[in-house]
């Protein structure tokens, strides 16, 4: 038998494969087409308030440059300095500052557009169009100021779908982490203008609740049981066999992403707990 494939096309132009690809092909160009359309609806009917991204006390700032800084590689962070880590005049602690990660489109849109750009319509897709290469944001993750106020606790009355009783959070961040945060936020500026940043946007820190990012402090790490959950080994007092391996032990996550000390920190965990087992 012959190896040779047939160089007849497998869609024949006019026969019923094409008829049915042509047919699929209408279908989903109307349901994008739908899709789009309801999306355009939904975003002209929220406010402000509701489209903007809640994010944390970090002090970011977003800038448009002049020409295209996207560099296609990602995802990660290209430049940051810990010039501000520490040793700042007039506030508590500091942090690192850094270009964030390449974000998605649809993330862009949500999180990065100007203030007073619409959401939808011409005017935010030529903006996207034209400047998605060109928007850089700079953040500096400050290392939050512990606060007795906020609060992780079992909600008394509401319970996911397996009965279990939800976490609940309660409290603000630390006024001087609002300081910290609102310093931080000045230094990206001062990054940016001298990027030659031909626009900057970016809402000041402000006293609000923190929650879902490196959260810190719920299993706070010390040698009083009366002030802390686990002691210097991660153990949990009063128990033999209780361990805890993550960011919730750390008493303040600094002013770096928490995940490299994370790991360090359970590396040395389970080295305890094969020695002490």
């Amino acid at each position: 038998m012959s190896s040779v494939m047939s160089p007849d096309p497998i869609v024949k132009p006019g026969g019923r494969h094409q008829t049915n690809v042509s047919a699929r092909a209408n279908a989903l160009a109307e349901r994008l087409e739908k899709g789009a359309s309801a999306l355009a609806t939904f975003a002209s009917s929220l406010t402000e308030a509701e489209w903007q991204p809640r994010v944390p006390n970090d002090g970011r700032t977003i800038g448009l440059l002049p020409e295209a800084i996207y560099d296609g590689v990602g995802p990660g962070v290209t430049t940051a300095t810990v010039q501000f880590n520490h040793g700042n005049a007039d506030v508590i602690g500091g942090g690192m500052l850094a270009d964030e990660f390449i974000v998605l489109p649809i993330i862009f849109w949500a999180r990065q557009l100007p203030p007073d750009l619409p959401r939808w319509g011409l005017a935010a897709k030529r903006f996207m169009r034209e400047n998605y290469t060109r928007v850089i944001r700079v953040t500096g993750p400050v290392q939050e100021i512990p606060s007795p106020d906020a609060r992780v606790t079992l909600d008394p009355a509401v319970r996911d779908r397996w009965g279990i009783p939800v976490a609940r959070l309660s409290g603000t961040t630390h006024p001087e982490t609002v300081r910290t945060a609102t310093f931080m936020q000045a230094r990206t500026r001062d990054w940016l203008r001298a990027a030659g940043a031909t626009q900057l946007w970016g809402k000041p820190p402000r006293l609000r609740i923190s929650g879902g990012q490196h959260q810190a402090g719920t299993c706070r790490m010390g040698n009083d049981p009366q002030t802390s959950v686990v002691d210097r080994d991660c153990r949990v007092h009063g128990y033999d066999n209780l361990y805890i391996a993550d960011g919730s032990v750390h008493v303040t996550n600094g002013g770096f992403n928490p995940v490299l000390t994370i790991m360090a920190l359970a590396f040395r965990t389970a080295e305890h707990v094969a020695q002490a087992w």
